[in-house]
């Protein structure tokens, strides 16, 4: 791993003190939480802030770059300082490409890197800006959360059935996780023109959930809302068929916060945002 920094006038005007970024860093990704490790671990072996003072590392959103690489962007607040650290990553086939620090003017940096007068472009040929038509497999999610991540007490979070069924139905996160699970490998598409290959999924039939016998006869939609206020509405023949899930796990893991802990939707033959977390 090799980490420089870089610093400008455009940059001063932006109340940024200095960006240090770290390039051929080389670890493997597996999840965002990782990720949030990786980036604690760089900063206390580099020294750049006292590492003590770190409050919290929020995710705060990933995009993709071309077709090969995934930018995720993260914040570091840190204690009894109003500034705070943006970190972006790249990472490429599941490899952690480079971490950039943005530092502001009001967080208590150190220099503990080397200058680079210029900064450094690490060129790909595989990033050329033409994408074929269609749908492009990226080699991660791209996670969005337009309403914000809400706070989730799975010790009070319900899934709540209601409305056109002739009984009510509630279910904790406990009970189902103590129900029959069904794994499905499937892609997953997302309208934006995105998808990813391959996911194993494992939940629950939504079939199975609701009660196909507990819904009365004129029902022509199930509206779904989350947490959030994220709400869609999906054709009651799509959410009740065969393959139609709720997930509690993607790729053998319990779903992460950004992913939509505790349980999300996922109906195959459906674009993603029909697939509510």
């Amino acid at each position: 791993m090799e980490c420089f920094e870089t610093f400008s006038k455009s940059l001063r005007k932006k109340n940024v003190k200095a960006v240090v970024t770290c390039l051929n860093v080389n670890k493997l990704f597996k999840s965002v939480e990782n990720l949030k490790e990786l980036i604690f671990n760089i900063i206390s072996e580099l020294n750049l802030i006292d590492s003590r003072i770190i409050e919290s590392i929020v995710f705060v959103d990933n995009e993709p770059i071309g077709t090969n690489y995934m930018l995720y962007r993260f914040r570091i607040f840190l204690r009894n300082y109003s500034g705070y650290v943006s970190v972006r990553v790249v990472v490429k086939e599941n490899i952690v490409h480079s971490i950039s620090f943005v530092i502001g003017k009001k967080v208590p940096y150190r220099r503990t890197v080397k200058s680079a007068s210029e900064p450094r472009v690490c060129r790909d040929s595989t990033i050329s800006g033409n994408t074929p038509h269609g749908q492009k497999y990226m080699h991660n999610f791209v996670i969005y959360r337009i309403l914000g991540q809400p706070e989730v007490d799975v010790r009070k979070w319900k899934l709540t059935v209601e409305g056109l069924v002739r009984k009510k139905l509630e279910y904790t996160y406990n009970v189902l996780l103590s129900m029959k699970h069904v794994r499905l490998i499937a892609d997953f598409h997302r309208v934006t023109g995105w998808s990813a290959k391959d996911i194993v999924w494992e939940g629950i039939p939504l079939r199975k959930l609701v009660g196909e016998n507990n819904i009365l006869p004129n029902v022509k939609w199930a509206y779904v809302e989350s947490l959030d206020g994220y709400t869609t509405v999906i054709p009651i023949s799509d959410f009740l068929s065969e393959k139609s899930l709720l997930i509690l796990k993607i790729n053998g893991e319990f779903l992460s916060l950004e992913q939509g802990f505790p349980a999300r939707i996922f109906i195959p033959h459906l674009y993603g945002w029909k697939g509510a977390k």
